[in-house]
């Protein structure tokens, strides 16, 4: 009789392991653990056998977020980034306070510290998925306030000299409105001996770079009319420096330190001067960081602008007796910065700084004077703490690679030739080597990046002779941007300062110039020599480079025969050593202006190099100021601070990173400091006298807004806003016609757009390109050419204007966006009231009785009033919106390790891992990662027993994943069983005899 056949059936075995009951999870463990990894017991054991299946039934991964609209970070570390930074050393605390309760000019430090050193230094930082360390430096708009064009002398605030040549009868000022009235002149510290080239002083040429406006009706020394130029407040800006040591309160200083700080480092022949010391570009490093994990797109914005926007706890800077507590505020992006005031910036304080015996410049400093005798001296100097320079860049360039004193410079024209002037090479005292061919490339690539400079070239007819030499041009400037460099040139210097005098002079103190050829005229200019981009890349010891010997007539050198672009290399007869030298054949040689009365040749020894001090060709330069004068205009208000306040703020007061959901976008946006309405500085006086405007309160006086033809508020003084515009009041009674109009002031341009005090520039964002996708600025969407270049006519820098396209940048900004739709508000009536028509803005005519004549026949001239009203529109800010959608999910998948199984059978690249299960991560909800099931399933090829199983979550790489405590696994067992499932059926039946023998 045939046996049964065994009917086998498949037993099914659930595991739930979950990280709450795992060993891991225990109190004593927790805090060592990461929640990817969990051991769950197995009670009693199971026994595996050769031939189960074992697979995972479902995984439930808990990451909180997860499906939502929202975006993974890990926190991953991506590696390193240099970055650079400036370090501030303070040292020897003495408070926001007075110094010693009473006297001396600086009546407290402005930093609380007696010394402060900066310096410039490198730092390796973290790249990750969720945190950057950017970092960012700070500008000063010149918007005519809290600022001022330098160099000046001092900016007085008062009539302290009893006589002042030339400013009414008695020459002296008798009330508050005279002096904000008043114009400038050398006897309230203006400096007069203005910019090369010009003539004379009373007909100056413009300098066609767009630094310098020329202000006639100047006072000279004698109260003459005169001229003078000035910085131009055109809302440029103007990137902050910091002087690399300063001291606040000499007292707590010793009398050594204090002397070497007075004298600086260009002290030698031409006496204390604020631009020869040492400055660095002011930076800081801000570290910007996300919650690892999920994070929805708007919480993402919060966090990153919360930490812009944190800010310090309020601290007390003025604490005097009988004087009220004055309270700054620090945040990350604004912060006070010490400047200049009235009561530190005068001629007194000046007088000591240039004059005092105590640190005569032909002898050593005097040791035995105690330093509290130069307290004026030390707070003249304060005033040149932090210095704006327009083009940052250039002045970095030169700055670092250029001592103040520069080279010897002479002038060498092959024999033979009849004019030397059309084929000048200019030979050097600088010793040919990579190095110095590498500051100079940096020099001349920096001046690429601003093309004004190098357009003045040709723009001005005295620089260059190149439109002569080169007269069939289609555009001029156009092709002298790809030849031509420039250096600066002493000129009424030429041979005869010593070796360690400075390159050019800031003319302090200087009252009787009158035209270049003056010798008290100290000033720079620029010599331009040729470059060529084709040979950029010959170093100095290539054997292509040309060598020339100044003893023998040989053929001038070739343009590919240039090192860097624009160096040959010669041996100086005097020492033996090669030098670098120049050429100007091929822009058509030297100027007249540069030459010598002789009409043929330069001083030997005449300085060359990079002028450092502030009114250098291209170093258009400003200082920072406290904004405050005595008694406000017409009198009547006087800040009782006023004298003690030696801060101002400078930055971004409201910075934001924003999530547009319109475009599904992140914006980084309000990166400056907004202009504002503002009130008049008597807003809201019940009992305005006859002959003040008093306008009322303005509700909207923090709105953002943006102005042409900018109006003052009469509220911040500037010393070189001088003189702020009269208020014009006509009529006496109120049946009377009575108009009032405020007058654009002379620094100010019309036609201008002012829309920002200051602001921060982002000048690195913490990662390098090949990271860049994967940090946090490219999980959010951010691309690397939108704030990096290395193409310098590509590129748009941060003294630009910035659109909301704006890509390749070097620094990037914000300012007001400038569009179409407020076009119509710029057509006002006379008192700037906005008409909303569709016609072009124009200035107005004021007619003060228009009933005996016809309008038609008068003309322009017969008007009482010709004004320029002021347009002042709603700003909204431009913003860097991020050129791609941000990733929602970092990582597509999760696996899930076990080793529950014996071998490794899935393949990372060449790394086997006991991967069970691939979980997608577009299967989530509700916070967790859900897996159904459905993978490969595993049969166990060994018998064995287990206790207790240990998974792992992973991420693609193989790294533990971040998940929460709540997830969990369900392993599944499948074991075949082989028996008869009718055993009673087919017992009874007598299926079960014998075996066959």
């Amino acid at each position: 009789m045939s046996q049964p056949s065994p009917q086998p059936y498949t037993q099914t075995i659930l595991l739930d392991a979950n990280r709450l009951s795992s060993e891991e999870f225990s109190a004593s463990n927790l805090a060592d653990t990461d929640p990817a990894v969990f051991t769950n017991r197995v009670t009693n054991g199971i026994t595996l056998d050769i031939g189960d299946q074992v697979t995972i039934q479902s995984a439930h991964i808990a990451s909180r977020g997860a499906g939502g609209d929202v975006i993974e970070m890990k926190g991953r570390n991506l590696g390193k980034k240099e970055i650079t930074y400036t370090q501030l050393t303070n040292s020897s605390f003495v408070g926001f306070n007075t110094v010693g309760g009473t006297g001396g000019p600086l009546k407290y430090s402005p930093t609380g510290f007696a010394k402060q050193t900066a310096s410039n230094v490198t730092e390796q930082v973290d790249m990750k998925d969720n945190e950057a360390t950017i970092v960012i430096e700070y500008y000063k708009s010149a918007n005519g306030e809290n600022c001022f064009s330098l160099p000046r002398n001092w900016g007085n605030a008062s009539n302290r000299n009893a006589s002042i040549a030339g400013y009414g009868t008695s020459g002296s000022f008798k009330t508050a409105k005279e002096y904000w009235n008043q114009v400038d002149g050398y006897p309230l510290g203006l400096n007069l001996c203005g910019l090369y080239p010009a003539f004379t002083f009373d007909s100056f040429i413009e300098d066609n770079v767009g630094d310098w406006v020329e202000i006639f009706g100047c006072r000279s020394i004698s109260g003459a009319d005169r001229s003078a130029r000035k910085i131009k407040m055109d809302n440029s800006r103007f990137t902050l420096f910091k002087m690399e040591t300063t001291i606040y309160n000499g007292s707590e200083c010793s009398a050594a330190d204090v002397q070497s700080y007075l004298r600086g480092s260009g002290a030698i022949g031409e006496g204390p001067d604020p631009a020869t010391h040492n400055y660095v570009r002011y930076k800081e490093k801000k570290k910007l960081s996300i919650r690892e994990g999920y994070n929805a797109p708007a919480n993402i914005a919060e966090q990153l602008t919360d930490q812009l926007q944190s800010t310090g706890t309020p601290q007390p800077v003025i604490v005097p007796e009988g004087v009220a507590t004055s309270y700054m505020i620090t945040s990350n992006t604004n912060k006070p910065f010490p400047c200049v005031n009235y009561e530190i910036y005068n001629s007194s304080c000046a007088s000591e700084f240039f004059n005092s015996t105590s640190f005569s410049q032909s002898q050593p400093f005097n040791t035995g004077i105690h330093p509290r005798e130069n307290a004026s001296a030390v707070a003249y100097l304060n005033c040149y703490d932090y210095v704006g320079f327009k083009r940052p860049d250039f002045v970095e360039a030169g700055r670092e690679g250029f001592t103040y004193h520069g080279a010897d410079l002479k002038l060498y024209a092959p024999g033979g030739i009849n004019n030397p002037k059309a084929t000048a090479y200019l030979w050097t005292s600088w010793v040919w080597s990579q190095e110095q061919l590498d500051k100079i490339q940096r020099l001349f690539d920096s001046q690429a990046m601003y093309p004004e400079l190098l357009d003045g070239a040709v723009d001005y007819h005295n620089r260059t002779n190149y439109k002569t030499f080169n007269p069939n041009s289609a555009s001029f400037a156009e092709d002298f941007r790809k030849i031509g460099r420039f250096l600066h040139i002493d000129i009424n210097k030429q041979g005869s300062q010593g070796s360690g005098d400075p390159v050019g002079s800031d003319n302090y103190n200087v009252s009787s110039a009158t035209s270049t050829d003056d010798p008290n005229n100290k000033m720079s200019a620029p010599i331009f020599v040729f470059y060529n981009e084709g040979s950029r890349d010959l170093k100095a010891d290539d054997s292509q480079v040309a060598q020339w010997s100044a003893e023998t007539t040989q053929s001038p050198p070739r343009p590919e025969q240039l090192a860097g672009g624009f160096a040959f290399r010669w041996k100086d007869p005097g020492d033996n050593r090669e030098k670098i030298g120049f050429t100007t054949e091929l822009i058509g040689g030297i100027p007249d202006l540069l030459i010598n009365h002789d009409g043929t040749s330069i001083d030997v020894n005449t300085k060359i190099g990079y002028d450092h001090h502030f009114n250098a060709y291209g170093n258009a330069a400003i200082g920072l100021s406290s904004g405050y004068y005595p008694l406000q205009y017409y009198g009547h208000q006087g800040y009782e601070s006023a004298d003690y306040i030696n801060n101002t703020y400078v930055g971004a007061n409201d910075p934001l990173i924003n999530f547009n959901t319109t475009e599904a976008r992140f914006e980084i946006s309000k990166l400056h400091t907004s202009e504002t309405v503002g009130n008049f500085y008597n807003a809201g006086d019940p009992q305005t006298p006859g002959n003040i405007l008093g306008p009322p309160s303005s509700a909207q006086a923090a709105e953002e807004v943006y102005f042409i033809n900018k109006a003052e508020r009469f509220v911040s003084w500037s010393p070189s806003m001088m003189p702020y515009p009269t208020i014009n009041i006509s009529g006496t009674t109120a049946s009377a016609n009575v108009a009032s109009f405020i007058e654009v002031n002379l620094q100010l341009q019309t036609g201008k757009i002012y829309d920002a005090h200051g602001g921060i520039a982002i000048v690195d964002m913490g990662v390098d390109e090949t990271n860049f996708e994967n940090s946090i600025w490219g999980l959010l969407g951010f691309t690397y050419n939108q704030f990096n270049t290395d193409v310098p006519d590509a590129v748009n820098y941060s003294s630009n204007r910035f659109t909301g396209t704006t890509v390749n940048t070097s620094g990037v900004t914000t300012n007001a966006d400038i569009n179409s739709v407020t076009a119509e508000q710029y057509l006002m009536n006379v008192w700037a009231i906005p008409m909303q028509k569709p016609m072009l803005s124009s200035n107005v005519d004021y007619y003060a009785t228009t009933d005996a004549v016809s309008l038609r026949n008068v003309a322009i001239t017969s008007a009482s009033y010709a004004v320029t009203p002021t347009t002042t529109i709603q700003q909204t800010s431009t913003a860097i919106q991020a050129t791609n959608l941000p990733r929602k999910i970092l990582r597509g998948y999760f696996l899930v390790n076990s080793d529950i199984l014996d071998q490794a059978q899935y393949y990372q690249l060449s790394n086997p891992l006991q991967t069970m299960a691939i979980v997608g991560k577009y299967n989530s909800a509700d916070d967790f990662v859900n897996y159904d099931g459905g993978g490969p399933s595993f049969t166990v090829t060994r018998k064995k027993t287990i206790t207790d199983i240990k998974t792992q979550i992973l991420d693609p790489e193989g790294e533990l994943a971040q998940v929460g405590d709540n997830s969990g696994v369900i392993y599944r067992i499948d074991k075949p069983i082989n028996t008869d499932l009718k055993f009673g059926e087919n017992l009874l039946a007598g299926m079960y005899g014998k075996p066959p023998q």
